[in-house]
């Protein structure tokens, strides 16, 4: 089921609220078991055979943990357990995401013809092995909550973060549904979780579903060995850029509004991430659920900066590696993440090298601050390019269009419109031809909007800052956009049921979100 669908904004929500709270007023175990039922329920809309995948990854993640890798144990025992906890939801995830890939590469590089599995990839498996892990390794570490069964299955199958984010941490979420407050009705939680979901689903249906529109055309055409002129090639690079940022913080919000509904407070996993002004900092803004897991249960064990330089350009590449493969059963996968290995490595190496002489020079320090943020930006883009191909051959080839290797042209609509404004013999030297796909100047109008929002504009966190919608604290709206600042005011009340209706008669086609099949 998806959050844009009018069979959860109609029934499954609704219906599921009202009975959270009326069951809350008679037993908390009773409210949280219908929380697990519905998220069951949500699961299974896709595929039912998949919501038994999922249940067994409760079961078994809870029996082991509970009581193979308990400290009582002794810590050799511990650790060949812990090992073979994660290699069985390590095996779980490789065998629907990974085998018909290997079968496949083994096949192309061998010369074999060994048949594929076919296997439809359940959604959010990504997202649930690894919330798996992080809670068999808190129960190692001792950095975990005691928790009941029936706690640890809602903490899993919570249907807001099931099937695409955040990771969430046990110690994070357990606590909060032994509170006495989770299961009363709170006037600002509902309000705010509200306008959360509304702004999420703002960002979905209409920001990146019309981005959407722009994307398609020039990566099918690549990836059929079709000629791209570098218009195309550039409005399809940015379109999707924004595409999966409106996409992905959409997805954010709603999941982290949908879960206040029910007085449960997420981490925050997407602020800004394309004003970010080095990859360091893009990493830290985006998918932030998935960046700290990676950081603790990756780069720090693998000695993080503890062991010199060298070792943590080692640990950073390794960690985006596996970053890119989590991603995906696909070579584009695997690039895009060495890509951005190659350019957190590149970040650090040229930050020690330079923050020396910007500290003396504020000459140096001003152009750095000028292109840092540009570059960045544009250094994710080229990297979602590849993110988003078919293939390896089909990126390439939609780069060399964008710098116009392989000629240069506009659409023939845009002729008359140049002619009105430039001379004669400057609009004779160029080509214009009805073959490029945007003839309008309707995908530069979204691009330019798309471009004021992500680097000029509060995001959705600051905007409700005054709830505080999320564990972290959420950095100031700046005093531009005071007046945009949330209260549970009729004003914003009937904002947000403007955009709310505005979603909901643009809802016709449901799409899903990017980042589903992860």
């Amino acid at each position: 089921m998806l959050f844009n669908s009018y069979e959860f904004v109609f029934l499954f929500l609704p219906l599921l609220v009202f009975l959270f709270y009326f069951c809350s007023s008679r037993s908390r175990s009773l409210s949280a078991t219908l929380l697990i039922a519905f998220s069951l329920f949500f699961y299974g809309w896709w595929n039912w055979s998949y919501v038994l995948i999922l249940v067994v990854y409760v079961l078994f993640n809870f029996i082991w943990g509970n009581r193979f890798v308990l400290p009582e144990r002794s810590s050799v025992k511990r650790r060949v357990f812990l090992g073979l906890g994660i290699l069985a939801n390590l095996s779980a995830l490789f065998y629907f995401k990974y085998l018909d890939f290997i079968i496949s590469t083994i096949n192309t590089l061998v010369g074999t013809n060994f048949p594929l599995t076919k296997i439809i990839l359940p959604p959010g498996i990504s997202f649930f092995a690894f919330t798996s892990i992080a809670y068999l390794i808190d129960v190692f570490r001792k950095n975990f909550y005691d928790c009941s069964f029936l706690h640890f299955s809602l903490f899993q199958c919570f249907f807001p973060h099931l099937v695409a984010g955040p990771i969430l941490r046990p110690s994070e979420v357990i606590p909060q549904l032994d509170s006495r407050d989770s299961n009363s009705f709170s006037p600002l939680n509902f309000s705010c979780g509200m306008s959360l979901f509304t702004l999420g689903l703002f960002k979905k249906v209409i920001l990146a579903d019309n981005f959407s529109l722009f994307v398609d055309p020039s990566f099918s055409a690549t990836a059929k060995g079709h000629l791209v002129y570098p218009l195309d090639g550039w409005v399809s690079a940015l379109s999707y850029t924004f595409q999966l940022y409106f996409d992905f913080s959409g997805y954010s919000d709603m999941a982290i509004g949908l879960a206040k509904l029910f007085n449960i407070t997420f981490p925050s996993n997407f602020t800004s991430p394309y004003k970010a002004t080095s990859i360091i900092e893009f990493w830290r803004r985006w998918h932030m659920s998935l960046a700290r897991w990676c950081r603790d249960y990756i780069y720090i064990p693998l000695g993080g900066n503890r062991k010199g330089a060298l070792r943590r350009y080692v640990n950073l590449f390794l960690t985006m590696f596996v970053v890119g493969i989590w991603h995906g059963a696909g070579l584009t996968f695997v690039v895009w993440g060495v890509w951005h290995g190659l350019l957190l490595v590149a970040n650090h190496l040229i930050r020690s090298l330079v923050s020396p002489y910007a500290e003396k020079s504020s000459i140096l320090s001003s152009i750095i601050l000028l292109f840092s943020a540009p570059v960045t930006f544009l250094c994710v883009m080229f990297g979602w390019i590849v993110f988003r191909a078919e293939s390896l051959s089909s990126a390439w080839g939609l780069m060399k269009c964008m710098f116009a290797f392989q000629g240069m042209s506009l659409p023939l609509s845009w002729r008359e419109t140049l002619l009105s404004s430039l001379s004669l013999e400057f609009v004779a030297k160029i080509t214009f031809t009805p073959h490029v796909f945007f003839k309008d100047f309707e995908a530069v109008l979204w691009l330019f909007f798309g471009l004021l929002l992500v680097f000029f504009s509060p995001n959705t966190l600051q905007i409700m800052g005054r709830a505080q919608p999320v564990f972290e604290e959420t950095s100031p709206l700046p005093r531009f956009f005071g007046w945009l600042s949330w209260r549970p005011t009729p004003v914003f009340a009937l904002v947000c049921a403007v955009l709310l209706t505005t979603c909901i008669v643009n809802m016709t086609k449901s799409s899903p979100y990017l980042y589903f099949q992860f």
